[in-house]
């Protein structure tokens, strides 16, 4: 194999190094928004359930057959 062989898989290598990353890196993004999303949504809860909230425990559900 000569010298820009090499050169060529190299850069084959590299290009798609970096694609895997750019896709890598969007899922963790996105990963990211999800927790935050729950992270508020878990301290909405514990909020609610901090303030005696007379909205907020099963006792205000509905039976599945209503």
């Amino acid at each position: 194999m000569d010298t820009e062989e090499r050169w060529i898989e190299l850069e084959t290598k590299i290009a798609y190094q970096d694609h895997a990353l750019g896709v890598l890196n969007g899922v963790v993004l996105e990963m990211r928004d999800e927790i935050d999303a729950l992270r508020r949504e878990l301290q909405e809860v514990k909020n609610r359930a901090e303030s005696g909230s007379p909205d907020f425990g099963p006792a205000n559900d509905k039976p599945p057959h209503w």
